[in-house]
């Protein structure tokens, strides 16, 4: 096939294109690899129609979780690619794959964005590959006095104020599943007039940080996927 371009200018240029080797000689048509951009109010489910080669589509913010499907057309062919943003508000949101689609359940974490790559295969957009493109989220939890004080997680860092410690204290954490190995956590912890004690129990890994009077330390935790594992624990004041 040969297409002639005009210059604009008085010529022309001409390009011929030649079917590959291993290609039969029988008729055979190929989409021709133009992109397409789409955008996307967020809803619960989302239905996609691929008409191109290369489809890059932007969805807005979630405000929910996220059921993915699509409708590939039948012109385009095998090693079509299709790139999809997903950016979630300020809770955790997960992404599902239904028809037309395949790929594990991805779970965005709150306040980022990720790309979810997907290759077709002739049947189906299979996920190939997912990156998410601003990963140092970071979260500060204010916390009142109690006995027993319950966190849960869910940033890359996560900052806990607790306030000033009249009684000792036991510390919990449920952490969500999209926390990565390698995040951190700093609590503050401040005894009154008496040393309070901070015993680190279910969710961590780690020693009792013994108090001291009208006196602040902080504790550093990095997660290991399971535990919060204490890495340090120094007297600031």
């Amino acid at each position: 096939m040969t297409v002639i371009k005009d210059n604009g200018n008085g010529t022309t240029s001409s390009f011929a294109f030649v079917a590959p080797e291993g290609i039969s000689e029988k008729l055979t048509e190929e989409l021709f690899p133009v992109s397409e951009a789409v955008s996307e109010d967020y809803a619960a489910a989302i239905a996609l129609d691929i008409n191109q080669m290369k489809t890059f589509v932007t969805i807005a913010a979630l405000t929910g979780n996220l059921a993915l499907t699509a409708a590939v057309d039948a012109q385009v062919s095998k090693g079509a690619i299709v790139v999809v943003k997903v950016t979630a508000d300020t809770s955790n949101r997960t992404v599902s794959f239904g028809s037309g689609m395949a790929g594990a359940n991805i779970i965005v974490t709150a306040s980022t964005s990720r790309y979810i790559f997907m290759v077709y295969d002739g049947t189906s957009l299979v996920v190939a590959n997912q990156l998410q493109a601003d990963y140092s989220d970071s979260a500060t939890v204010a916390k009142d006095y109690a006995a027993t004080v319950a966190l849960a997680p869910a940033a890359h860092e996560n900052i806990v104020n607790v306030a000033t410690l009249t009684g000792d204290v036991t510390i919990t954490a449920t952490t969500d599943a999209a926390v990565k190995k390698g995040a951190k956590m700093f609590v503050k912890l401040t005894s009154d007039t008496t040393a309070r004690d901070a015993t680190f129990s279910t969710g961590f890994e780690a020693t009792v940080v013994a108090g001291v009077i009208s006196k602040t330390k902080r504790a550093t935790f990095v997660y290991d996927g399971t535990n919060w594992c204490i890495t340090s624990a120094i007297q600031v004041d």
